[in-house]
């Protein structure tokens, strides 16, 4: 099986730099750093450019493991390195990071070593959003935190997803059943999903919230969040808020698509 995956990455290794080679024009790239559930680090490296039939093309050139810390000196070093083993150096036209501090470095130090210009570092926008919303949504936490509770109660508990199946198809013969979200506080656009859910089962889970909240509770325990109807005015409130920027961070997110701005 090793023998087969080293196989096939030296041929689609092979067949990127072909290509690349056959296009004329300047690249783009973006990269990012992403850790995989048991605390690996690999450094993500993609390319793009628009080819001679007008195709816009993305290419990943490099899913490598970054052990060590990931200074922006360091992070540069290792995206000049795969870059190198690409001879496409020389071709930077822009690269897109997010808004983490060691990025101002990363980029500082490509211009130091003379490999792009000031005019090629691009920020993210989906990050810049995602800034953005969760400094709205830091200013709401306090009546989102009980929903998020209650769901939590919810998804770890068979027997209540069981029960909340049941409510779905007693209110409501067409509201299929779908799981609840849990939402990832680093991820704004998952407590849009949270939310969206939650008030598509709106009705299923004011019964479920109501059972669970008439049940003893263990020592120690905080008593079941208690949700009014204002509550619920609230989530759609916020929802609304949020769907503009969930819009246009699928919108501005595609990887087959271009955005023009006028």
């Amino acid at each position: 099986m090793k023998k087969k995956v080293l196989s096939l990455y030296g041929e689609y290794n092979s067949s990127i730099k072909k290509e690349l080679e056959n296009h004329v024009g300047k690249l783009s790239f973006t990269t990012d750093i992403w850790t995989s559930p048991s605390s690996v680090p690999f450094h993500c490296i993609t390319v793009h450019y628009i080819d001679a039939e007008w195709n816009l093309k993305h290419l990943v050139l490099a899913f490598r493991h970054i052990p060590g810390k990931h200074t922006g000196v360091r992070i540069s070093t290792v995206f000049c390195d795969i870059l190198e083993e690409y001879d496409i150096l020389e071709r930077i036209l822009g690269v897109t990071l997010d808004n983490a501090s060691n990025n101002d470095t990363f980029f500082d130090d490509l211009i130091l070593k003379n490999v792009m210009t000031k005019e090629c570092p691009i920020r993210c926008f989906p990050h810049v959003l995602n800034l953005a919303a969760q400094v709205a949504l830091q200013e709401l936490i306090e009546k989102i935190e009980p929903l998020r509770t209650a769901i939590k109660d919810i998804r770890y508990s068979p027997l209540k997803l069981d029960r909340l199946k049941i409510f779905c198809s007693q209110e409501d013969p067409h509201l299929k059943f779908v799981k609840p979200i849990l939402d990832v506080k680093t991820r704004w656009n998952s407590t849009f999903d949270m939310l969206e859910r939650a008030i598509r089962l709106k009705y299923p889970l004011i019964r479920i919230f109501n059972e669970i909240s008439t049940e003893p509770r263990r020592s120690g325990e905080d008593p079941f969040p208690v949700f009014t109807h204002h509550d619920w005015e609230t989530y759609q409130l916020v929802c609304d808020l949020l769907q503009p920027f969930k819009e246009v961070t699928v919108a501005i997110s595609g990887d087959s698509c271009a955005i023009s701005i006028f």
